[in-house]
This record gives structure tokens, sequence and C-alpha cells, in this order.
């Protein structure tokens, strides 16, 4: 009786413990991943897939037409946004930023509205791409950026 009574005893141990460390684990995993996206990041390529048609805009083309889009994502998860690439001005929005799993979240102020923004992240040679649809599918945008500097 007692060896059983110890026995289960040590099993629920055993439980509490590995729960214990795959949410330390979640936590150590999910702080690298905000670590890494932590700085200034400019646009250097933005893809637009209409359908089945893909366009491309360099980083050439970007320079070209004078396209600005920087983030920055600071480390207290604020986030200002610079571009004149939605009216051709420049133009700033203020925020707040959260990762969950591999979406970035961006929550932007436009013209008095909170608008929250999801993409889809990844790191590919040091450069971020977000991605991001329509909920139909047939609109798709991905966009890389360069890290300028870190925060």
């Amino acid at each position: 009786m007692w060896n059983l009574y110890t026995s289960t005893l040590n099993i629920n141990a055993m439980k509490k413990l590995f729960i214990t460390i795959l949410i330390f684990a979640g936590m150590l995993n999910a702080t690298a991943q905000d670590e890494e996206l932590f700085g200034t990041w400019d646009i250097c390529q933005f893809t637009r897939i209409m359908n089945e048609d893909v366009y491309i805009t360099s980083d050439v083309e970007l320079m070209q037409n004078d396209s600005v889009w920087s983030l920055d994502l600071m480390e207290d998860l604020t986030v200002i946004q610079t571009s004149n690439m939605r009216t051709g001005e420049m133009e700033a929005q203020d925020g707040t930023w959260e990762t969950v799993g591999q979406d970035l979240k961006l929550h932007l102020e436009f013209d008095g509205q909170e608008i929250s923004l999801t993409y889809n992240y990844s790191f590919e040679d040091d450069v971020l791409l977000l991605k991001r649809q329509n909920p139909t599918g047939t609109l798709k945008l991905e966009i890389s950026f360069m890290r300028r500097a870190r925060i």
C-alpha cells in the first residue's frame, strides 16, 4: 500500500515538473523570438501576389521610387511604423507589437483608429520576412526588411 501511494506521488511530481519545464521552455523560446525582432527594419523587397500574378518590387526599384517603409520594434513592445507607400506622403503610426507563435501582430493608430495587422514572420539570411493575405487568399503580400540598427 505504501509503495503504491509513494509511486503515485512520484508520478504526480514528475508530471508537474515536466509541465513546469515545458512552460519555462516556451517562455524562453518566445523571448528569443522577440529579442531577434528588436531594432529598426527597412523594406528591401515588396511582393504582391494577386490570384496567380506575381508583382515584385526590388530594392533598386524601391530606392528609385523613393519608397520608404521602416519598422522600429522597441524592447518595451512599442512600434513606430514610418512609410510613404500608402498615400505617397511620409506618415508615421505609433502603436504596440506582440508575437504569438510565428505571428507578428502590430497594433497601430491610423487616422484616429487602432488597426491590428497580423503577419506571419520568419528570418531568411538576416532578412525579416513578413507575410499576410486577405481572407479569400486572392491577395498575398510578402515584405522583406533588412535590419538597419539594433535597439
